[in-house]
């Protein structure tokens, strides 16, 4: 399976899931390593607007090879109905979907997570550099291109 990514140059070719664990996000509480990758680039897109200055030159796509030999775990749009809350407002201790995505993630058993994304129709994979033997199932293919809106 390919995954898409976009983040910034300096970090490009790194798996590390560094920045989220700095500062947390939708699915992870700080503290938690976790990288975000999306089923396709128009999902990405969706993810960045709002958050990141389409001006921002310094993003490349990262194209990242997922062994389907790795169990994914999915957490369905159907699962999380009924929830009261916003998908698109994690910064509170409150947030329902960084309980949900922490707790399955520390334990390190499960390599991906499968979320629906909460600005688009796709999907996300998390994809965590705790798992056993990560670096031998993911490979980062592709990471030279430049960040673009538009297809």
């Amino acid at each position: 399976m390919i995954v898409f990514r976009a983040t910034s140059i300096r970090h490009k070719d790194k798996l590390d899931g560094v920045g989220a664990k700095k500062s947390g996000g939708r699915w992870n509480r700080e503290g938690l390593a976790v990288n975000y990758t999306s089923d396709s680039k128009n999902t990405v897109r969706d993810e960045l607007k709002g958050r990141v200055d389409p001006k921002y030159s310094d993003y490349v796509w990262v194209e990242i090879e997922v062994s389907d030999d790795l169990p994914i775990t999915k957490i369905t749009r159907e699962m999380l109905a009924g929830l009261p809350w916003d998908m698109d407002v994690y910064d509170s201790d409150d947030c329902p979907s960084q309980k949900i995505g922490s707790e399955i993630l520390e334990s390190n058993e499960i390599a991906i997570l499968q979320v629906p994304s909460a600005r688009s129709e796709g999907d996300n994979y998390l994809l965590n550099p705790n798992y056993p033997d990560f670096d031998k199932y993911v490979k980062i293919v592709s990471d030279d291109k430049p960040f673009d809106w538009e297809d």
